[in-house]
């Protein structure tokens, strides 16, 4: 194509009317090559997330990349130097450490959990816009959606290409707009949530749009282990229908540390859980992104969080998070970290905390 390219250019300036046989053929040759690639990204195993390379990996690339083709030109072979090429990038799929990662989707939740040596890769929520009726020559012909936009290129920047375990907390479009679109391009082996969420539109759709992925309605009891790490839910203890007080209320155990994911819940639900030791968390997910409506001084003195993580949009239109539930945290000691402060915070196991795009 590329000497076709420069063939049309050349004819452009000696007789225009010749161009028309070259662009024929240059416009059949990209049609072709582009449904090649459509039929291609439809088979399984043709693509290969390799995530973003750290800075010694992308060297090393670099390095090999570059004698490989030197090696090519010279003789002819090619397996010798790519086999390490390819080594290289299977490295930076693999997730040695174990990370927790609050992913700055705006005004919205969306939380990565991956145990170390890719043993577990399980997401809670995948934010959302909250859309409004627009006139038509308002609305873009490719409109911006934080699941396709953010949420997955996050996950292959991190070499992930598919999820053990998709957890939606409550049918609120800021915790599951992005789900479908997630779907399209990352596999998920299970998606979860709430019995009852199914009842409201959005969760509908969703289902039905995820037909091909198995799912699992819960409710408080259920749980899974994966080496050292453990899930429980504990909330909610009926059928609700998928609204904040609905919310999926996790228990984990991470790297020695208690957390506690809280999804949307408010002040009814956090009440009735005061009984449960399971709340008692080392770190908390701040219910409904630092509403007034939640945390509660009964509720923060019982998990007892030496730190909390708020996830919620810059300048957002609901004063997210709210002065009383700073204050409320900052009297208990613990340390506050906000994704529209710092942008995404992520937890690297036996390192700690560290902020924005790494």
């Amino acid at each position: 194509m590329l000497p076709l390219s420069f063939l049309t250019i050349f004819l452009l300036n000696l007789l225009p009317a010749l161009l028309s046989i070259p662009s024929v053929v240059m416009k059949m040759a990209v049609n072709m090559s582009e449904a090649l690639a459509l039929m291609l990204q439809k088979m399984p195993f043709t693509t290969w997330v390799t995530g973003r390379p750290g800075p010694i990996l992308l060297i090393s690339l670099l390095i090999l990349v570059l004698y490989f083709f030197y090696y090519w030109e010279r003789t002819g072979k090619v397996c010798r130097y790519l086999i390490p090429i390819c080594l290289c990038l299977f490295i930076g799929t693999v997730n040695l450490s174990g990370k927790v990662s609050i992913i700055d989707v705006g005004q919205g939740d969306s939380i990565l959990i991956q145990l170390p040596w890719n043993k577990g890769v399980y997401v809670i929520d995948v934010g959302g816009q909250i859309f409004l009726e627009k006139e038509e020559w308002k609305k873009r012909k490719e409109p911006f959606s934080v699941g396709k936009n953010i949420v997955t290129p996050v996950l292959k920047a991190k070499g992930i290409s598919q999820i053990d375990k998709l957890i939606v907390t409550h049918s609120h479009a800021d915790h599951m707009e992005g789900l479908v679109d997630v779907n399209k391009m990352i596999r998920i082996k299970e998606l979860i949530y709430a019995e009852g969420g199914e009842t409201k539109d959005i969760m509908k759709k969703a289902l039905q749009a995820l037909s091909n992925v198995p799912t699992r309605a819960v409710l408080a009891g259920y749980s899974w282990v994966k080496g050292d790490a453990t899930f429980q839910v504990i909330s909610p203890v009926e059928r609700g229908e998928g609204q904040n007080n609905d919310s999926i209320v996790i228990s984990a155990l991470l790297d020695g540390k208690r957390w506690l994911f809280t999804g949307d819940i408010e002040k009814e639900t956090e009440l009735a859980l005061l009984e449960n030791p399971l709340i008692e968390a080392d770190i908390l997910k701040v219910g409904h992104h630092g509403s007034k409506s939640s945390t509660t001084q009964d509720f923060v003195d019982k998990v007892k969080p030496a730190i909390s993580l708020i996830s919620c949009g810059v300048g957002n239109r609901f004063g997210h998070p709210r002065k009383e539930t700073l204050d409320t945290l900052e009297s208990a000691g613990s340390q506050i970290y906000r994704t529209d402060q710092r942008g995404e915070i992520i937890y690297t196991f036996s390192k700690g905390f560290s902020f924005g795009l790494e």
